[in-house]
């Protein structure tokens, strides 16, 4: 597919664009709901003035952290020869092979646990996770999954580090 200093490019799983401006038209309906209620107790409150720069920074808040988490959970992931490289919002994150703790896939997603690299977000996810490392997940149902499912069975084989869904 392409060389890249991480190696020959070997698969790729992305988001489709139509899950993405989705997901943005929902985080703006979901932060404006959640403003509004952020206006109206700030108004109850008896703070009138004070009630719409509250709600618009609420709105902000409420947009920028729901976007965050969502595309630093489910990364855009190219797979390489080499290793992965994880698109965060700010910044891509080469993961070598040998750093992937585990690949467990469940019906809808595979979680992936890396050993650091990522971000604090992940990391807490992986805590939560009870993993004790961080964590990112990759959607079954977005395009290119099966080659990079099959990429990351070749690259984990033999060590245990990829569980198939049940069933499969």
């Amino acid at each position: 597919m392409g060389r890249h200093k991480t190696g020959v490019k070997l698969a790729e799983c992305r988001e489709p664009l139509l899950g993405k401006l989705f997901l943005g038209g929902f985080s703006v309906v979901f932060s404006a709901f959640l403003a509004s209620g952020v206006y109206a107790l700030t108004a109850a409150a008896g703070a009138a003035g004070s009630a719409w720069g509250t709600g618009v920074l609420a709105f902000f808040l409420f947009l920028a952290l729901n976007l965050a988490v969502y595309f630093v959970l489910h990364p855009d992931v190219s797979f390489y020869d080499r290793g992965m490289v994880v698109r965060l919002p700010w910044k891509r994150v080469f993961v070598p092979w040998q750093a992937v703790s585990q690949v467990r896939e469940s019906p809808r997603r595979a979680r992936v646990s890396v050993q650091g690299r990522l971000t604090a977000l992940n990391r807490l996810l992986g805590v939560l996770l009870l993993e004790g490392r961080p964590v990112f997940f990759i959607r079954r149902d977005w395009p290119g999954y099966q080659n990079a499912r099959r990429v990351m069975q070749e690259k984990l084989k033999g060590e245990g580090r990829f569980l198939p869904a049940q069933g499969r």
